[in-house]
């Protein structure tokens, strides 16, 4: 009898670890929304502070040709025959054509004057470029994949204010990042191994120009996009990542694991967070390898559009 009740206490013990273990290393599902927004396909392009509004571009296809115009969700639109924009000040946005030229924006008068820079911006895509302040200073934040560049518009000049020849380990390069004031958080990846790639996340202080590894992100496969990362408050962030699915993850910024949530099967191109509503720019593989059209950009932007979900604790 002593046999049996131990029996069963050891089973019941063994149920508990394992639901505890499931528990942590699973994921929560959500009801993902889909936005009704302008266009064939559409991507998130960030939240405006200075409007208070959600910026995509979005894309309306032809047989022959593609649209790209900037929208806002609640203003409309903002900027025709461009593929990239955010607002510099309240009127003026900084834009990028299909060629990655820079323009200079007056959103009332529809005008547009080229931006004389020094920078080459030719190769860099749009999650490599944030529109942002720093120290007082209108620009954007670059990623030359080797290093993170803060460039100042206004007297045409570039700072370094994170690089990889400050680390010790080897990395292939910077993927993803985040602005938050004078918090910047960069993804790192790091080789790739039979198992997958592996990234790090590490927090840097641009203040006082120190920084810190906070989480790694272990074995994602190589085929798939590289993880986002987005400010969600000054102590948190949330990242985003494919998988064997879509998943989009709440850490701290002193390193804790706190919440996963699934997406289901697809892959996730893009993210960010306003007022705790996550939005993503998702791509349905399905639908694109589905397309066949004369349209280059057809084939290649077809299944993507963005979903938004709200965190729960």
């Amino acid at each position: 009898m002593k046999k049996i009740i131990w029996s069963l206490v050891l089973i019941v013990v063994v149920a508990v670890i394992f639901y505890i273990i499931n528990r942590k290393e699973g994921c929560a599902t959500v009801e993902l929304r889909k936005l009704t927004l302008n266009g064939d396909s559409q991507l998130l392009i960030g939240y405006s502070e200075t409007k208070n509004d959600l910026l995509y571009l979005s894309m309306s296809f032809g047989e022959d040709t593609t649209g790209f115009n900037i929208f806002g969700k609640a203003s409309g639109l903002l900027g025709k025959g461009f593929s990239y924009g955010d607002y510099l000040t309240d009127s003026v946005m900084l834009v990028f054509d299909q060629d990655q030229n820079p323009f200079l924006y007056k959103v009332a008068t529809h005008q547009v004057d080229s931006l004389h820079s020094s920078i080459n911006f030719k190769g860099l895509e749009m999650a490599d470029i944030k529109v942002r302040k720093f120290r007082d200073h209108a620009g954007m934040f670059l990623n030359r994949v080797d290093s993170l560049v803060f460039y100042d518009v206004s007297n045409d000049s570039g700072v370094n204010v994170f690089s990889l020849s400050k680390l010790s380990e080897k990395y292939e390069g910077i993927k993803s990042f985040d602005v938050s004031v004078d918090k910047i958080l960069v993804v790192l990846k790091r080789e790739c191994l039979e198992g997958g790639c592996s990234y790090d996340y590490f927090l840097v202080n641009a203040g006082d120009n120190s920084f810190k590894k906070i989480f790694t992100l272990e074995k994602i496969k190589s085929i798939t996009y590289s993880p986002m990362v987005s400010f969600l408050n000054p102590g948190s962030y949330v990242t985003g990542y494919s998988d064997d699915q879509a998943y989009v993850a709440k850490n701290s910024i002193d390193g804790g694991n706190e919440k996963k949530w699934c997406l289901g099967d697809l892959e996730v191109f893009n993210i960010g967070v306003v007022q705790g509503e996550v939005y993503v720019t998702v791509i349905d593989e399905q639908v694109r390898k589905s397309t066949a059209s004369k349209n280059p950009f057809k084939n290649l932007y077809s299944g993507i559009s963005i979903v938004s979900f709200g965190l729960q604790d």
